[in-house]
C-alpha cells in the first residue's frame, strides 16, 4: 500500500490522502497491479467525491472477522465462508450520496462525474461471449 502512494498522490490535486494501515494484514493471494488500481481508482473517486478545493481520503486496512450472521445480512451466501479477512476501506471528507444516488450505484454507466474526465470506454460482447473495449 505505502508503496503506491507516490503514484496516488498527483492524481488527488489538493486532496490529502492519510494512511491507516493495520500491520497485522498478512500478504494478499492477487495481483499486485490490480489490487493497485482498485486502489487507485477508489482513492481518485473519493478525491472527486469531495467537489471542493480540500479535503482528505483515507485508506484503511484491517483483518475483521466475518461471522455466519454477517455473511447472511451482507454478502453473498455460499459464496464466503465465516473467518478472518482483510478489509479495505476507503473514506473522504465529502458530503455523501443521497438516498436516490446510492439506489443508482450498480446501474450500468451510473456516474455522478458530469466533468468530461473520468469516463471509460463502454464493453461491448464479442462473438466469443467475452467482452471487448468498443
Amino acid at each position: 500500500m505505502r508503496e503506491i502512494l507516490p503514484l496516488i498522490r498527483p492524481s488527488l490535486g489538493s486532496t490529502a490522502i492519510t494512511l491507516d494501515l493495520d500491520d497485522a494484514v498478512p500478504p494478499l493471494k492477487a495481483d499486485p497491479g490490480q489490487i493497485q488500481q482498485i486502489i487507485m481508482n477508489f482513492a481518485i473517486n473519493a478525491a472527486d467525491a469531495i467537489g471542493g478545493p480540500s479535503g482528505v481520503v483515507t485508506i484503511k486496512t484491517e483483518v475483521t472477522e466475518v461471522d455466519g450472521a454477517y455473511i447472511e445480512q451482507v454478502l453473498a451466501k455460499g459464496q464466503t465462508q465465516p473467518g478472518s479477512y482483510v478489509c479495505l476501506e476507503v473514506h473522504d471528507t465529502g458530503v455523501g450520496m443521497s438516498a436516490e444516488t446510492q439506489a443508482k450505484i450498480f446501474d450500468p454507466f451510473f456516474t455522478t462525474n458530469f466533468r468530461a474526465e473520468g469516463w471509460v470506454w463502454p464493453r461491448c460482447p464479442a462473438s466469443s461471449g467475452a467482452t471487448r473495449e468498443c
